[in-house]
């Protein structure tokens, strides 16, 4: 028999397109899946992921690298995008919704709790997260307390998306910094651990324990008998900054893009200022919990409603576009006619 190429996979879920990434011990990609799932409705009637297709295709994928005569699997990790919170009930069964951090925040529901909090400069400030609604973990967790009471008394333990799909897998149920760290309003990056509000708010008793990103934890492979490691999981733009960390000294910043456009200084550990969060700064944090200054342009989801409304008013496939040669000429005619 063949001798099996010892190899690590990562899940990377984006929030449309969601891969398995297969490397060997040089970096090199030796397989990979794409796919998608069209968006399901929650109980508001909103758009949200399809968190029951997406753990079937990860365990799925899982299973069949598990049994491949051609890879041996030594660990797996993942990364996902921010801002979406997993609950689970005393049972460690999935309640409610992996809500969508684009759905409205209700007016009311955050002007109560900026008032208790002392208003929003000095909540962002204490949390060193822009206020942007559903797109805060912590005021999800919030909004599910006053909103869908019934549910959130079923709640025993709330996951980060990363953290769930490492909980499909090992059962643990952990809390990791980078997705704390994220615009989540959830943590106080003084102190670095939960910030007090979520105490005050009896939210705290919900939330795990806080992990660095380079935890694993081991299981055994039933069909082969080997140890598997498997990581706790990252968030994704965090995620991203670790590679290049790892290779270079000299300074630099990084943009990640994607349905939102990161721009990441991992050489600025400087917390933002209440001017700089009004702007879209805020911090990050690496793996290992040291503070990144970081800033935020919802350019790649514009990017995406232009396209939409370019190819439903010519009547033409969103693929074209890709085909199409840049010419400068018309280009040229456009700027004319606009000054």
């Amino acid at each position: 028999m063949e001798k099996k190429i010892p190899v690590v996979a990562v899940f990377d879920i984006g929030k449309t397109n969601k891969k398995l990434l297969v490397f060997d011990a040089d970096y090199n990609v030796l397989k990979e899946e794409v796919t998608c799932f069209d968006e399901i409705a929650d109980d508001d009637g909103f758009p949200c992921e399809d968190i029951d297709a997406l753990s079937k295709w990860l365990l799925r994928e899982f299973e069949q690298l598990k049994r491949s005569e051609k890879f041996q699997l030594k660990a797996v990790n993942f990364s996902t995008y921010g801002a979406s919170l997993v609950y689970i009930n005393e049972d460690g069964e999935r309640v409610g919704h992996l809500y969508n951090y684009l759905k409205p925040y209700p007016s009311e529901l955050l002007a109560q709790l900026l008032r208790s909090r002392g208003g929003i400069t000095r909540f962002s400030e204490d949390t060193s997260s822009p206020i942007m609604g559903h797109l805060n973990a912590g005021l999800q967790l919030y909004w599910l307390k006053y909103k869908k009471t019934e549910l959130f008394n079923k709640v025993a333990t709330v996951l980060h998306l990363p953290q769930y799909l490492s909980f499909l897998i090992t059962g643990q149920k952990t809390a990791e910094v980078t997705s704390l760290g994220c615009h989540s309003a959830m943590l106080d990056f003084e102190q670095m651990h939960y910030h007090s509000w979520l105490q005050e708010e009896g939210l705290h008793t919900r939330l795990g324990t806080i992990s660095k990103g380079d935890e694993v934890v081991s299981c055994v492979n039933e069909f082969t008998g080997e140890e598997i490691r498997v990581g706790t999981g990252l968030h994704d733009s965090s995620a991203a900054v670790n590679p290049y960390l790892s290779r270079f000294s000299d300074p630099f910043m990084i943009i990640s893009t994607g349905t939102w456009v990161i721009c990441m200084n991992p050489f600025n550990s400087d917390l933002p200022d209440s001017g700089e969060l009004e702007k879209g700064c805020l911090s990050y944090l690496t793996y290992k919990g040291a503070p990144i200054k970081t800033t935020m342009l919802f350019a790649g989801n514009d990017h995406d409603q232009q396209v939409k409304r370019i190819t439903q008013h010519f009547t033409i496939d969103d693929a074209y576009l890709k085909t199409m040669i840049y010419d400068a000429g018309v280009i040229e005619q456009l700027e004319k006619r606009l000054s």
